[in-house]
């Protein structure tokens, strides 16, 4: 059988009406086929049809993988799946970081381009110029790296699976990061956040965000220890809180909830409150203490809660860090403005 240029084909091989070439092959008794508008390398793409690669270099990649027994059966297999089987697979992890890593799947990985991409057609490049497209978008490297952690081992599944022959997220973060200025965190100093808690406490001093904000910034508490604080754990007689547990919100049986667990480290840490904090936390316990008392919010067997959202629940760790983004704007638009 010959082509439209006259050209002999071999076993397998086609040529469909429209011009594009095709090869047919069966791998465990399935008949699989794949496609081209090429036949050889040096052949021109169509006007106006998708580059990819020739027919017989997509022939020659098959064999190669067959010889170094890669299962082509699971061929068609997306990002999108294979990550969703990974996480599936997780059962070492906590609830919170587990709802963690589905929170980046829904969000970033799952309506992308590279998501939707086949996991073996997935090359070195495709990873690294996402990770830059992430990190023009205005994400953080360590949100990248975050990210990282669910995209590397899901492509290391496929290759214990047999599916592809090379991880092509390795090495991927380390080269990305030798090409932006990471962004280095420093604390605020004291007169800084005495500015800052200024500002707070003229714009926002009859609302709990400013309770909240001088709580974090008096006791370094985490997020999930700030959201799950509870009066029990408040001694404002002797000025401090004896941290008990933290609240996260996170999936269980399929559901998102809150849920309590041990601090970090899983140890009971005593945290003395500041004379100014103090102060603020007494007269904050003299107006909310009988709403708490009298609320419904429970998790497990805790309530009793310092801090709860407008429609009566908790704050998720979502919801609180937009509350300090919207701080945190508005006091650097004025600071911009005083300058």
């Amino acid at each position: 059988m010959k082509d439209s240029k006259g050209r002999k084909l071999k076993e397998n091989e086609a040529q469909r009406k429209d011009g594009m070439y095709r090869y047919r092959y069966t791998v465990d008794g399935k008949r699989y086929e794949v496609c081209s508008w090429r036949l050889l390398p040096s052949d021109k793409t169509p006007a106006g049809k998708k580059e990819k690669p020739s027919l017989r270099e997509m022939e020659e990649q098959i064999q190669k993988d067959l010889r170094n027994g890669i299962n082509l059966s699971k061929s068609k297999i997306t990002v999108n799946e294979q990550v969703k089987k990974y996480l599936d697979s997780k059962r070492s992890v906590s609830l919170g970081t587990k709802y963690s890593y589905y929170s980046i799947f829904n969000t970033i990985i799952e309506p992308s381009s590279l998501g939707n991409m086949k996991v073996r057609e997935v090359n070195y490049s495709d990873v690294l110029k996402f990770y830059s497209e992430m990190f023009q978008r205005g994400y953080s490297f360590n949100y990248i790296k975050s990210f990282h952690k669910i995209l590397q081992p899901a492509f290391q599944l496929a290759v214990d699976d047999n599916m592809i022959r090379v991880n092509p997220c390795y090495d991927v973060l380390q080269q990305f990061s030798s090409k932006i200025v990471k962004s280095v965190r420093e604390p605020l100093t004291k007169e800084q956040q005495s500015r800052l808690m200024r500002f707070v406490k003229e714009n926002y001093e009859n609302s709990q965000n400013y309770v909240i904000l001088a709580t974090f910034l008096g006791t370094g508490l985490r997020i999930g220890e700030l959201i799950g604080l509870t009066w029990d754990e408040v001694d404002l007689e002797n000025g401090v809180i004896n941290l008990k547990h933290q609240v996260v919100y996170g999936v269980v049986n399929g559901k998102s909830v809150f849920y309590s667990k041990k601090p970090k480290y899983n140890s009971v840490r005593q945290i003395p409150l500041q004379a100014n904090l103090l102060r603020i936390l007494k007269q904050y316990y003299e107006e909310t203490w009988e709403l708490s008392e009298n609320s419904d919010i429970l998790v497990g067997n805790l309530k009793g809660f310092l801090f709860w959202s407008s429609k009566g629940s908790l704050f998720s760790h979502q919801v609180l860090r937009q509350h300090f983004y919207r701080i945190k704007n508005a006091y650097n638009k004025q600071e911009r403005q005083v300058a």
